[in-house]
């Protein structure tokens, strides 16, 4: 797993995933004004002050989030956010 590698990640992630948990699109841009909501209902946040990103696809009305993408700023700049899939 990505944070178990990198400890100082795995308390910002968690704060993270508490809150996302029953977020609704406004709520998620109103609180976390860093995250972009992207096409194919993919949302990226910025963790750990920008250091790290996630890319997620959002369904909304199942209060379900899927993680696609997880890693460096530099290795999500390599990646096409609203297509990357969780390998």
């Amino acid at each position: 797993m990505f944070a178990s590698s990198l400890s100082f990640v795995i308390s910002a992630l968690y704060l993270w995933v508490r809150f996302i948990n029953n977020a609704l699109p406004q709520d998620v841009k109103n609180t976390l004004r860093n995250a972009s909501i992207i096409a194919n209902n993919r949302v990226v946040f910025n963790i750990k002050g920008n250091d790290h990103r996630i890319s997620c696809a959002m369904d909304y009305p199942r209060l379900a989030m899927f993680i696609k993408f997880v890693g460096t700023h530099k290795e999500y700049d390599r990646v096409n956010a609203s297509e990357v899939e969780n390998d």
